[in-house]
Formats: C-alpha cells, structure tokens, sequence
C-alpha cells in the first residue's frame, strides 16, 4: 500500500484508514471476520474506530455477536445466517465426504442429531473419513454423551483456512462462554446455571428466582441485559411463559467447561436451592440423583 510505516500500532491503524478513506483511490471491499467481543470494537475507544467510511469502499463485517452485528450496521439491519434447512445440510455433509456413499436418511438423522450446526456437521464428515467409518457407525458413536462431547473436541481442518491452524468445535464454543462471562457477569452466570437443567422450555421464573436470591434484589433490567448477551450469541433462544430453550451439544460442552473451570458444584447447589424453592424436598432428591448422573457422563 506504501504507507509510511513506525509509530504506535494506533497511528499504524489511523494511517491506514486514512488511505482508504482518500478519496481518489478505485472501490475496495474490506473483511473483518470474528468480530464478536462488543467492548473491544464498540466500547470506549474501541477498534471500530479505525473502521473506514466513505463511499467508494465497503466493509463485511462477521459476527457471531447479535448486539455486535446492531452496532456495526447502526441499527439499519444485518444479514442474519438462518438455520441450514435438512436438504442443505445433507449436501454439506456429501460435499465433504467426497466419494464415501451414504444413505439419504443416515445423512438427515447425522443432521438432525447434530442440529444442522455447519461447522460440527464438517467435524463429523472430517472424523468420518479420517476414520474410515460410515455415517451410521458415527451415529452409533453419539448415542453416548461422553462419546459426543469428545468428538466435538476432535480437531480437524477446515477448505480455505490456514492447515496448521486446528480447530475444535468445543474450543470455538467455550471462547464463546468466555467472552460471555467477560462482557456481562450475569450472563455468565445464568448460562452456567441453566446448563444443569434440562437444554429445552427452561422457565423465566426460575432465572428471576436466581436473580433475586443471589443478590437480594429483583433487577428486571440486569436479567434482560444478561439474557439479550446469551441470545446475541444464539447460545439460547426464547421459549414459551418467557423461558428460554439451549442447544443441547452447547449445554453438553457447557458442562464440560464448569468441571474444567471447577465451578460446577456450585451452580449445582443454585439449582437446588431454586428447584426447592419451587417444588419443595422432593426435588432436592431429584437434583442429587441429576447430579451424579452429571458426574458419571464428565
């Protein structure tokens, strides 16, 4: 680009911009990917300020941030990935197996189970070959939960990314978990706390619960915050009466992290409490049981 170069990496940045921005250079288009921690690009003197605007050039921006993805487009919408439908995630599924046959209804179940989440679908179709097994002996593999969160701790390496560059769905995720924590405490909490329940309808009422017993105090505006962090991150997603509903390969990899990070003993005694609060001893009895099952999977 020949821009002067020495300095602070901040003047580096504001430089660059400026190249950009003048006025007689020919349309560019700029790709910023993984753009998912907010305060980092958008909080005070966040990288988004050296983000070029003008009318020549043009910015795509990836995120797996909603609340990042309102920022970046300042409210004007934002091209949402929806959920692959059966018929795309089967062609995923083939394009990676290459010349392996696999049956029509193997491949849907693989997508179901796997809940048509791309890059665990080209994990599976990488062990697959790698492995020299069937869709259906993989299958077989995941009826175990155990079994499951280990595959998805498999590396493998994904088209147009750098080979020495290993990735793991489980690692990607529990960045996600991190950067949740580090953005709102809250949401850390209650993603932490929700990952010993059952993954669907989740009540409301519980999380309000926890919210009030924890801290002594009923903040309606904190527990909406916390819960918009869990939804911008599609870690969650709203179910009936208020409630929210999780994936179940994240809360299995979820439960997984509170064992590494040694907090899951406490968030199981939360869950306790709550479950006494709102059914009475009887579900104390069903908590001990859950959570030597818990254990029995780690």
């Amino acid at each position: 680009l020949k821009i002067p170069c020495g300095g602070e990496n901040s003047d580096i940045l504001e430089r660059v911009k400026q190249w950009l921005e003048a006025q007689h250079h020919k349309p560019w288009l700029m790709v910023i990917d993984n753009v998912d921690e907010l305060d980092l690009f958008y909080g005070t003197g966040g990288l988004s300020r050296y983000f070029p605007t003008c009318a020549h050039g043009k910015l795509l921006i990836t995120t797996r941030n909603r609340q990042v993805a309102v920022r970046a487009t300042k409210g004007r919408g934002f091209i949402e990935v929806s959920r692959m439908t059966d018929s795309e995630a089967r062609e995923l599924l083939r394009a990676h197996l290459g010349c392996l046959e696999s049956d029509i209804a193997d491949l849907s179940t693989l997508a179901l189970k796997l809940e048509y989440l791309p890059l665990i679908l080209v994990q599976a179709a990488a062990f697959i070959q790698e492995n020299g097994i069937s869709v259906r002996d993989y299958l077989t593999l995941l009826k175990n939960d155990k079994n499951m969160v280990e595959l998805l701790n498999e590396d493998f390496e994904t088209s147009g990314r750098d080979p020495d560059s290993l990735r793991a769905v489980a690692r990607t995720w529990m960045i996600s978990f991190r950067q949740i924590r580090q953005q709102n405490k809250l949401a850390g909490e209650l993603l932490s706390l929700v990952s010993t329940f059952h993954h669907q309808h989740i009540s409301g009422n519980l999380l309000v619960d926890y919210v009030s017993c924890i801290y002594d105090r009923e903040n309606s505006l904190e527990l909406v915050k916390a819960i918009g962090v869990l939804k911008a991150f599609s870690i969650v997603s709203a179910a009936k009466d208020n409630g929210i509903s999780m994936h179940r390969l994240i809360q299995l990899v979820m439960r997984r992290w509170l064992f590494q990070e040694g907090i899951v003993e406490s968030f199981l005694q939360n869950a306790m409490m709550l479950m006494h609060i709102k059914l009475g001893s009887c579900a104390i009895q069903f908590y001990v049981a859950k959570k030597v099952a818990i254990k029995r999977k780690r």
